[in-house]
């Protein structure tokens, strides 16, 4: 049937927990577009930590001079740009039916965006938490389904502690301090890299859950499209997180880890990369594979990469803000992006 307005990546997840643990699983949808991570966690986490006062005070700074009237009036005059274009958009969908966001956005201009900014503005530290994951913390809750951090890629200095900050801000909220959190590793978008680092934010994550307990990350490395901030694919994405909470919090053998990089070894003139998982043949071109910064050639032999290098070098793979995913395991799954001494 129909799902309405609710999230795709979601409502793959659930489909795929429905046919999986073969009982009806409930979905609790919080969630807005353009948010930053200080928008979701409670204004009490946020003063406990340096990265979460710095999230207040810049806010703070950006709505100087601005009063409730004059932010009123920006507020409507936006809301208004926000109908009118989609309006022009759902005319376009009425005429050619499905049309990615790079067409329309050719045909009927660029979505209106930032909001202005103002005192009672959504978009706030602390705010979305406030307004919408605490109202539904009466509820229990299994687990998390985390897919955020495109807006605060141009800061993403602050995001490993902000993120750890959330998950346990989140639990305690739940009464859950075993809430089972799976989060999704931001695919490739080819934003301008002076403005805005996606490998940072992958690396953030991946840190974030590897070191907290109850945690899993899945890989989307060849979800994203380059000129497209949302992916066209929803499930892809919807299916891996899934496959990590029938593994992480209902104790299924379904294997869905992504392979990491283990250990590096010497084989002669080779380097060798050994995985959590064995790879698959190499994908395609490899360019997003460096040795010094150089791209290099690679093969995959028994399981792992090896790449001709005789003294010690830096490894990079996949740490570009859109990626050429070239690694796989045997089962399907990218690897996730690493760098590496050697």
């Amino acid at each position: 049937g129909a799902c309405g307005d609710v999230s795709a990546v979601a409502y793959y997840a659930g489909r795929r927990l429905r046919e999986a643990l073969d009982v009806p699983v409930g979905m609790l949808i919080c969630c807005v577009g353009g948010t930053e991570i200080s928008n979701w966690i409670s204004r009490s986490a946020l003063t406990a930590l340096p990265e979460g006062r710095a999230a207040l005070a810049e806010f703070e700074k950006s709505i100087e001079g601005i009063s409730d009237e004059a932010f009123a009036r920006a507020n409507a005059d936006y809301q208004a740009r926000v109908e009118a274009w989609v309006e022009r958009a759902e005319a376009l969908r009425r005429e050619k039916g499905d049309v990615r966001g790079v067409e329309i956005a050719e045909k009927v201009g660029d979505f209106p965006w930032p909001p202005p900014p103002g005192p009672g503005m959504m978009r706030r530290p602390g705010n979305l938490f406030r307004t919408m994951t605490d109202r539904v913390t009466p509820y229990g809750a299994r687990g998390l389904f985390w897919y955020q951090g495109e807006s605060d890629s141009g800061k993403a200095q602050a995001y490993e502690a902000l993120f750890a900050a959330l998950i346990g801000d989140w639990r305690r909220a739940f009464e859950s301090e075993d809430l089972c959190v799976i989060a999704a590793q931001l695919p490739g978008y080819a934003s301008d890299p002076a403005a805005e680092d996606w490998s940072a934010i992958r690396t953030a994550q991946r840190r974030v859950c590897e070191r907290v307990n109850g945690c899993a990350l899945a890989c989307l490395l060849d979800c994203g499209e380059s000129k497209d901030l949302h992916p066209w694919d929803k499930r892809l994405p919807g299916r891996r997180m899934a496959d990590l909470a029938l593994e992480h919090a209902y104790g299924m053998a379904v294997d869905a880890e992504a392979p990491r990089l283990e250990s590096t070894s010497r084989d002669g003139d080779d380097l060798r990369l050994r995985f959590t998982k064995p790879l698959a043949p190499l994908r395609g071109t490899g360019r997003s594979l460096r040795v010094n910064g150089e791209t290099v050639e690679a093969r995959v032999t028994e399981g792992e990469l090896a790449i001709a290098a005789k003294e010690p070098v830096h490894i990079e793979y996949a740490m570009e803000n859109d990626p050429a995913a070239c690694l796989f395991s045997e089962d399907g799954l990218p690897a996730f992006p690493f760098e590496a001494d050697a």
